[in-house]
């Protein structure tokens, strides 16, 4: 397992972790569109929960999601 972390990830302010991101945050925070965004969870290579109508996306899942897709050097 890679031990890659972000700790400006999951911050609101340096004293409020966050556990979730809403669609547009987890867009930005990955640097993609919300419609590549929308794809990769469509797709299930991003997972998310629906709380009422708002859809989580957890912060854990956009790490693992990076860590599964991070290159070793090289091109891209």
């Amino acid at each position: 397992m890679n031990n890659w972390q972000s700790p400006a990830l999951n911050k609101i302010s340096p004293s409020e972790p966050r556990l979730t991101f809403r669609k547009w945050e987890a867009a930005k925070a990955l640097g993609v569109s919300e419609r590549t965004l929308h794809d990769l969870l469509k797709s299930g290579q991003i997972k998310s929960l629906k709380l009422n109508r708002a859809v989580l996306i957890p912060v854990a899942e956009l790490e693992a999601f990076i860590s599964r897709n991070v290159s070793n050097g090289g091109d891209a």
